[in-house]
């Protein structure tokens, strides 16, 4: 019997070391699935902070584009008041040119009646 119990005792060291190869070959596939997954995370909160990024760049190219509409529109409004203010001051000055003549027709026209009346 004893050549039997060393059968028994080897059989069971390398049912023994197969266990602990099979528990290590596990463990090390938990940690490669383990990194998989936090690699997994790390991609999609890249792609996540991408996509923001992306929506922010998109928002700040609309706020440019808006701004510029607003001061092209204000270019504009400062061109047509300006033909406006140069229209009124030729207004002005139309205006004063007929009141100058319309005085001197009025001052023409009593210095006739005057001589008239000496006459």
């Amino acid at each position: 019997m004893p050549g039997k119990v060393i059968v028994v005792d080897r059989n069971k060291k390398v049912t023994d070391r197969t266990k602990n190869v099979t528990d290590r070959t596990k463990n090390v596939t938990d940690r490669t699935k383990n990194v998989t997954d936090r690699t997994k995370n790390v991609t999609d909160r890249t792609k996540n902070v991408t996509d923001r990024t992306k929506n922010v760049t998109d928002r700040t190219k609309n706020v440019t584009d808006r701004t510029k509409n607003v001061t092209d529109r204000t270019k504009n409004v400062t061109d047509r008041t300006k033909n406006v203010t140069d229209r009124t001051k030729n207004v002005t000055d139309r205006t004063k040119e007929l009141t100058d003549r319309n005085k001197n027709v009025m001052d023409r026209s009593q210095y006739i009646m005057n001589r008239q009346a000496i006459g």
